[in-house]
């Protein structure tokens, strides 16, 4: 059954708002240059900001500012790539939303992987898919070098270099299980395994995340194995520790990213680690789209042995997906 609740109209006063401004904008660009010759890139589009900026465009061009529209659809709508609705409530949102945006002929939309692209087909009724945009959090024109110099090993725990955590403290990203699998790691390690956990925490950090830093905190002061970074990353320290690990472990809530996408498996596969996620996911899909050397995660805990998958993957994929965004955008036709 549909919950019969639509975000847009609780936040109506909001979207009026919002697209009024949008409006605005789009006039005083027209007023300082010619509108044809401007493109507007709009990213991370809610429903809310879809519905206010197909508002806000149509009361532009009622002043005469039609512009260029290009718009990247980073959340899932509801739909599978089969047509198979997964969640009804989310379903209707977005095609409320996204269906007058896709009907203004200055928009266009583009999805932020292979599998969104095919589900707004099926959402929006199109004869093809989207096409699909480059990923947003790499700099692909950077030369990829590793600083790794043993590489991967073939188990997954054992490797040289391993990722356990990456990011901010959530529960949904399996922070509360480090500690075991940290455990479990160092047992069968080598004396030469590092071991990398590093995370950012939040303003309200609860009993079992305080909890989850001690066991990891004590686990680091007994065991120079295990290297932990408490704060916050910057892109350059960021791909500094991808570049000189072999292995990383996205120990995700299934549940939560059985369709949800996650930039730090674009950057570990780009970067070229041994991935683990757990099936089922967008993670483990993406993964096998291209061509990462993946563990797979059976149903229910983590197990000691992942199925290992390695597939060609499609290198089409991978060219749209990994090219300069910037080259990409202005070769737009």
């Amino acid at each position: 059954m549909i919950k019969q609740e639509f975000s847009v109209s609780r936040h109506w006063n909001w979207v009026q708002g919002l697209a009024r401004e949008y409006a605005k904008v789009f006039a005083e660009i027209a007023a300082s240059t010619d509108p044809s010759r401007v493109q507007v890139l709009h990213h991370t589009l809610s429903c809310e900001h879809a519905a206010a900026l197909s508002l806000g465009i149509q009361m532009a061009r009622e002043r005469g500012a039609v512009m260029r529209h290009e718009c990247l659809l980073m959340y899932a709508p509801g739909v599978d790539p089969e047509g198979v609705t997964y969640d009804g409530a989310r379903r209707l949102r977005f095609f409320q939303t996204f269906w007058p945006l896709h009907q203004l002929e200055e928009v266009r939309l583009y999805a932020s992987c292979d599998e969104y692209a095919e589900s707004y087909r099926r959402l929006l009724d199109l004869p093809a898919p989207l096409p699909v945009h480059p990923c947003l959090v790499l700099d692909v024109e950077a030369p990829v070098v590793a600083d790794r110099h043993n590489g991967p090993s073939q188990n997954f725990s054992g490797g040289r270099r391993a990722i356990l955590y990456l990011g901010i403290v959530k529960e949904e990203k399996g922070f509360f299980r480090v500690p075991d699998v940290l455990s479990r790691s160092l047992r069968r390690a080598r004396r030469d395994d590092v071991f990398l956990v590093q995370f950012v925490r939040t303003a309200k950090v609860g009993k079992r995340a305080s909890k989850a830093i001690a066991d990891i905190e004590r686990a680091a002061a007994r065991d120079e194995r295990v290297l932990v970074i408490d704060g916050f990353l910057d892109d350059a320290d960021l791909v500094h520790e991808l570049r000189r690990s072999g292995s990383i472990r996205l120990d995700y809530d299934a549940a939560a990213y059985s369709h949800k996408t996650s930039g730090l498996l674009w950057m570990a596969v780009w970067y070229g680690l041994q991935i683990a996620v757990p099936s089922g996911t967008w993670l483990e899909r993406e993964a096998c789209r291209l061509g990462a050397d993946v563990r797979i995660q059976g149903r229910g805990a983590w197990t000691r042995h992942m199925t290992r998958h390695r597939s060609p993957g499609s290198q089409a994929y991978r060219e749209a997906l990994f090219q300069p965004f910037l080259a990409w955008l202005l070769n737009r036709e």
